[in-house]
């Protein structure tokens, strides 16, 4: 059992199950059943039926894996509940917009560290044009219509030939 697990709080319009949460997670984890779902969060199903047993619901590994995974916590413990958030002061304001630069630093650089690579593989040149179309197309990726690898990987090809068309054509798988 995750060691972080706390009992559900008692919601006024019902207090979401272990079972229910699963449920609702299927779509996201594209998975028809609860092992499935459960191995998506990387836990064992022993796990899941010892949180069922106990009814207990494993608050950091659902919060961390949605945020992970970029989807709202509202969604998943509050579904269909209109929810009133806190006005914002101007001291958290710019804490919050401190923190935002920090975390767009961050996605950022995490995409740099596959740009780059993905450049010298291909042989292109590390410019700004070219660093450009490749970040384009690992945001895109991010959002999960194509493997970010061989998105970028395509478009680095397609860059070499343009560059150099007498360079021989790949595929892009």
């Amino acid at each position: 059992m995750e060691r972080n697990a706390v009992f559900a709080p008692n919601y006024a319009w019902g207090e979401p199950t272990i079972r229910e949460l699963m449920e609702r997670l299927k779509p996201v984890a594209k998975v028809q059943t609860i092992k499935g779902v459960v191995e998506w969060l990387g836990v064992s199903y022993h796990d899941y039926k010892n949180w069922r047993y106990r009814q207990v619901i494993p608050y950091k590994l659902l919060i961390t894996k949605l945020m992970s995974e970029g989807l709202s916590v509202d969604w998943l413990f509050a579904p269909g509940v209109k929810l009133m958030y806190p006005k914002s002061t101007p001291e958290l304001a710019e804490s919050l917009s401190s923190l935002t630069c920090e975390q767009d630093y961050r996605f950022y650089w995490k995409a740099m560290q596959m740009v780059e690579p993905t450049l010298k593989k291909h042989q292109l040149d590390n410019s700004e044009a070219h660093r450009n179309e490749l970040l384009n197309v690992y945001f895109l990726a991010q959002e999960g219509w194509i493997k970010t690898e061989v998105a970028m990987g395509c478009v680095a090809r397609a860059m070499r030939r343009v560059s150099n068309p007498m360079t021989p054509q790949y595929s892009c798988g």
